[in-house]
């Protein structure tokens, strides 16, 4: 696997951590208080992913996988996909650190 093939592996994986943020965000928006949207997210998601820490915990392995998966891609010489490795690392540090926080 070359590094480009890697680093779009690597953006695509992190796509899954975002949609579980974006899908807390709407269970929280739709709901009045912190009981009932914990209850609406997890209606939401197969019964597989329910546990208490099930999807923080594979946010927080898929960010750091994608962060690798990227890294390797820092030097290429082409701008685009530099930037789009430079993209996913920073916003899979922020958001692996931001799952991290969330489990305390």
């Amino acid at each position: 696997m070359n590094k480009q093939s890697g680093a779009l592996i690597g953006a695509i994986i992190f796509i899954i951590p975002i949609l579980f943020f974006a899908l807390w965000i709407h269970a929280c928006n739709q709901t009045s208080g912190y009981p009932e949207n914990v209850n609406l997210y997890q209606s939401y998601l197969p019964s597989l992913l329910r546990g208490r820490f099930t999807t923080t915990l594979l946010s927080v392995v898929l960010c750091v996988v994608a962060v690798f998966l990227n890294a390797r891609n820092l030097n290429n010489s082409n701008k685009f996909p530099k930037t789009v490795s430079w993209f996913v690392i920073i916003a899979g540090c922020l958001l692996g650190f931001l799952n991290l926080f969330s489990m305390m």
